[in-house]
């Protein structure tokens, strides 16, 4: 099934309970990076890249030598992976696997190439209390809604990776996803010039959280905006202002959209300019 077919055969609301499951599952692969790597003072050493070619997340490169391995959470399959470069050395399907089970399973993975363990360790953030309460991993009956929620990732890293492309003249950072909220984002800093302050917009996408029950994309200018009078968004979506400010589109608007795959970046490099002229820069 193509991407965008497998985005159309689940409705957005749907995909709660696989976002609360992956979530939990993804700080497998976030903990494995946060305890075999220094420490960077923004926690960007515990975030997650997507792989397109196999629909799924992976951590930094961790281990030394022939032992340097990535750790990957393959979400439309559901199942944890250690990855030396292409080939897969080892894989555990959550199906119905305790917690504790799959961290065991990765501690003894892990101690085979010399590695610290995760079992015991915690993040340094509050997941989101449906996520955390997870004690069995379980995908029973919501094959097509985990496939959708993967290809909404698939989709939204692709178009994240094209704007910072065509933006590459102000340096966005790497496209990644931060286990706390779970998000896919890039961001885009800028210094003050003249009267201007230092800023930073983010760019991104979320399979939900507390403010959308549903994915959705944002746009999100830093420092403080004037939320007065502002413009209506191009293509499609929102302003958001209630907790942060932003241009918004849920996977509501963007599926109303006629070529979902056309009008989505058409919205976000729009959104993205009224950000900049809200900021000064």
């Amino acid at each position: 099934m193509e991407e965008i077919d497998q985005i159309r055969s689940a409705a957005p609301t749907a995909l709660t309970a696989p976002r609360f499951m992956t979530h939990k599952a993804a700080q497998l692969v976030s903990m494995a990076a946060r305890v075999n790597l220094d420490a960077k003072d923004d926690d960007s050493h515990a975030n997650l890249g997507w792989h397109r070619g196999f629909n799924g997340f992976l951590s930094h490169p961790i281990g030394e030598g022939e032992n340097t391995v990535e750790v990957g959470l393959i979400l439309d399959r559901f199942e944890v992976a250690i990855f030396r470069g292409a080939e897969r050395l080892a894989s555990l399907s959550l199906e119905g696997v305790a917690v504790g089970d799959a961290d065991a399973w990765l501690d003894a993975e892990l101690e085979k190439l010399a590695l610290k363990p995760v079992s015991g360790q915690s993040p340094p953030y509050e997941m989101p209390a449906e996520a955390d309460a997870v004690e069995t991993y379980s995908m029973a009956d919501r094959s097509e809604s985990l496939a959708a929620l993967s290809a909404w990732f698939s989709l939204s890293a692709a178009i994240l990776a094209e704007f910072a492309g065509r933006n590459s003249d102000l340096s966005p950072g790497p496209v990644r996803c931060w286990a706390h909220h779970y998000d896919l984002a890039t961001e885009v800093h800028f210094e003050g010039v003249g009267t201007a302050k230092a800023a930073t917009i983010g760019i991104g996408f979320s399979p939900g959280d507390e403010h959308y029950d549903e994915p959705y994309f944002y746009i999100s200018p830093w420092s403080e905006i004037d939320v007065k009078d502002l413009p209506d968004p191009a293509v499609t979506g929102h302003w958001h202002t209630d907790g942060f400010v932003g241009i918004v589109a849920t996977a509501t608007e963007a599926l109303s959209l006629g070529d979902i795959r056309r009008d989505l970046p058409a919205f976000i490099e729009g959104a993205f300019r009224m950000c900049r002229e809200k900021l000064g820069v």
